[in-house]
């Protein structure tokens, strides 16, 4: 019996990801990440979004 309630954090999708957390889990720069929002190479909305919290 599978029980499909017991799911690791691996396997969740999570939507919200800080800035740090990504940078730790990618190969991106918290500046780099950073730049690329600012000069809009990453489109708000489509890339990235603000959490409902403001944290980034």
């Amino acid at each position: 019996m599978h029980d499909t309630h017991n799911n690791s954090v691996a396997e969740m999708n999570l939507r919200y990801v800080t800035i740090g957390k990504f940078a730790a889990e990618s190969r991106y720069t918290e500046d780099a990440i950073r730049t690329k929002i600012k000069n809009g190479v990453w489109l708000h909305g489509s890339v990235w979004i603000k959490a409902p919290d403001g944290r980034n």
